[in-house]
């Protein structure tokens, strides 16, 4: 239990919360939005052999310190860290933001229009831009020009040591991809036998983050699927990835001359890493684990298989 505050009543924050992650070893255990002055718990996780150690990190974003603490935890009993007063960074001055708009393939894109808070410029022939004037201060630098889709830059200034902050900022052509999908049964990991289905889905990708669990399908096991994993299309400099919004969720890239019907199963993978979508990839998630698995994020396994996956035309050149 923690109660965070700032030295004053009148100081606020401008997403008016701090974020929180707490520590064991090399990893975390996730990212909490904890709120300011109020008081706030979390229950954390001892198994067999943990010592209680853990390090909590509080990220309040600028002008704000973070803050780590180290804490023991015991089962059953409650730390109280109390009240927790955050520190701001006192700094004159300010500081500029420049780069180059560029697309997927590396070149230069002049007259964007490029945004970060209020402030506004457009990019010269080269691609290049330069945004003057701010504080310390956490901003989304976007680009905005016609027949592309920006994938935003956020630049986080907490300090005055540096004055020229470097962000270049992406863009891309809308896509269009399609996959097709087989899902287990349900309370299964096998995609052969009663109650497994399939299907074909096809979105177009024209935005960072395209959410699966929109793009209704027949197949109300692919539905239910996407709904409990929360799966999304990501753009990520420039290539499509699947990303996980709730976990965990366990991921296994086939290799590419793998024959797609062969695959049978879920297997017993443990990996999390996503990989890029590229027209051919194999990709098995699996969401059901064991019937007595309390984590398991839903009753189904997919797989699935890029079949297409390229530019749409411009809107102007159709």
């Amino acid at each position: 239990v923690m109660y965070i505050d700032t030295p004053k009543p009148t100081d606020g924050l401008p997403k008016g919360d701090v974020s929180y992650r707490c520590y064991n070893g090399g990893g975390y255990s996730g990212i909490v939005h904890v709120p300011i002055r109020k008081a706030w718990t979390r229950a954390e996780f001892l198994v067999a052999g943990d010592d209680g150690r853990r390090t909590i990190k509080l990220d309040p974003g600028p002008p704000y310190e973070n803050i780590e603490i180290d804490v023991q935890l015991t089962e059953g009993k409650v730390t109280d860290l109390g009240r927790i007063v955050l520190k701001k960074v006192e700094a004159s001055g300010t500081a500029s933001i420049s780069g180059i708009v560029k697309d997927i393939h590396g070149d230069p894109v002049p007259d964007a229009v490029v945004k970060a808070g209020r402030k506004q410029t457009k990019s010269g022939p080269d691609g290049s831009y330069t945004l003057d004037g701010f504080g310390l201060v956490t901003v989304s630098v976007e680009a905005t020009v016609k027949d592309y889709i920006c994938q935003p830059t956020e630049v986080s200034i907490r300090n005055m040591d540096e004055r020229e902050i470097r962000a270049d900022v992406l863009v891309f052509r809308p896509m269009n991809l399609k996959i097709e999908y087989v899902v287990s049964g349900p309370g299964s990991t096998s995609f052969e036998g009663p109650g497994v289905e399939r299907g074909v889905l096809e979105a177009d990708v024209t935005k960072s983050f395209t959410q699966l669990s929109d793009i209704r399908q027949q197949s109300a096991a692919f539905n239910s699927f996407m709904t409990d994993s929360n799966l999304k299309i990501s753009v990520y400099s420039g290539e499509l990835k699947l990303w996980p919004g709730r976990g965990p969720l366990y991921v296994q890239e086939s290799k590419m001359e793998s024959d797609f019907e062969s695959i049978r199963d879920a297997g017993q993978f443990n990996g999390q890493t996503w990989p890029v979508l590229k027209e051919g990839t194999c990709i098995v998630i699996k969401g059901f684990q064991s019937p007595d698995d309390k984590y398991a994020v839903s009753k189904y396994c997919v797989k699935c298989r890029v079949v297409k996956l390229s530019e749409l035309k411009p809107m102007s050149a159709k």
